[in-house]
């Protein structure tokens, strides 16, 4: 039988995506607790999906029961549940150097979840110039990771920086 998602399993799921976004990011700054500046930048990270969780969950309170109970788009929520597979102890304890968390940073900024949220935030946000707001908010946090090789250099120079060798 075909899975009929409504718009609030969309956002419960949106929010529990968040969520394990910003367990990967505390442990990321965990395992990176010896370079100050990059635990720090971790934390940061961690922050935005903590304002990415709240946000939603606003949003969401602020529709109707009749709005919640629409259904909606399967083919994106099964893209999207698929994130929840990520599995941030398996993840992070692949990690041994500052790009292989870039990498695995990436992998989870990039992916169907920033998409669904900006895709919930463009619906259902009331005001024009609160989306622009939210949305410039989501590309602000992803380019943060884009700027690490600015920040921590590139790929060679990350390489070096080792989990545990601070």
């Amino acid at each position: 039988m075909e899975e009929r998602p409504t718009l609030a399993d969309v956002f419960e799921l949106a929010i529990s995506a968040e969520k394990t976004a910003e367990a990967f990011y505390e442990r990321l700054a965990l395992l990176f607790s010896e370079y100050q500046e990059i635990a720090s930048f971790w934390q940061e990270m961690a922050r935005d999906e903590r304002d990415h969780v709240s946000r939603l969950g606003d949003l969401r309170d602020s529709l109707g029961s009749g709005a919640l109970s629409s259904e909606q788009n399967a083919d994106m929520y099964r893209k999207v549940k698929s994130f929840l597979l990520f599995d941030v102890d398996d993840r992070v304890s692949r990690i041994r150097t500052l790009d292989d968390a870039y990498r695995a940073a990436v992998d989870l900024e990039f992916s169907e979840i920033n998409k669904l949220t900006k895709l919930l935030i463009s619906r259902h946000l009331a005001s024009d110039s609160g989306i622009v707001d939210e949305i410039e908010a989501l590309n602000a946090h992803c380019e943060k990771i884009e700027n690490i090789p600015v920040l921590f250099g590139d790929v060679r120079e990350r390489s070096f920086v080792r989990v545990g060798n601070g």
